[in-house]
Formats: structure tokens, sequence, C-alpha cells
């Protein structure tokens, strides 16, 4: 087979963003189960989590999910997919403004 070597010159915003939405599911899921498993063995009140949240503000996602308890193999993909679907599209926009003045990225295909 021969190799070429493209440009990639102008990503689709939406397939990016929908990749990362698929890849941000995929982990939160796993975020969601050992967010599940924790909260098991520590179970938390929303109330408890915010006194922790005063304590120690850098904790407030954890706190959060760890609150959930088996919920958050629900709400982590949700939200991790979501976050990751607006990720992926701003950076398709910036990807797709930087090359135009810079070239895009080179690939090699068969």
């Amino acid at each position: 087979m021969k190799s070429e070597i493209k440009q990639l010159k102008k990503i689709k915003v939406i397939s990016l963003a929908k990749i990362f939405a698929v890849i941000g599911i995929i982990v939160g899921f796993l975020f969601g189960i050992m967010s599940a498993i924790q909260a098991s063995a520590n179970p938390m009140t929303f109330s408890q989590a915010m006194q922790y949240v005063q304590t120690s503000p850098d904790q407030v996602v954890s706190l959060f999910f760890l609150a959930l308890g088996y919920w958050s193999i629900i709400v982590a993909p949700i939200l991790f997919g979501i976050a990751q679907f607006i990720y992926g599209a701003i950076v398709a926009l910036i990807y797709n403004l930087i090359a135009k003045y810079v070239g895009g990225v080179k690939v090699v295909l068969e």
C-alpha cells in the first residue's frame, strides 16, 4: 500500500464534540462506580458534605459525588459527557482558528 501525507485543515466541531462526549461518558461511568463504592463504605448526606466543603473547598466535586452515593453512577456520566462535549467543541474551534494561520496537522494515510 502507498502511504500519503495529508494535512488536517479543519475539524467539524460537532464531530469532535461527540467523540469527546462519548469519552466523557465512559470516564464518568467509571468515576461514578468508584464514587458509589466509596460512598457505600462511608455514607454521607449532603448536609454533612457541606460541612466538609466549608473546611476544605477544594474537595467540592468529590464530596458532591460521595454524597450522591449510588446515584453518582447515573449523574457522573451525564455531567462528564456534557462537560466533555463543550470542551470538544471549544478544542475544535480553536484548532480550526489556528490551522488557518499555521497550517494543519500532517497525517499519514494508507
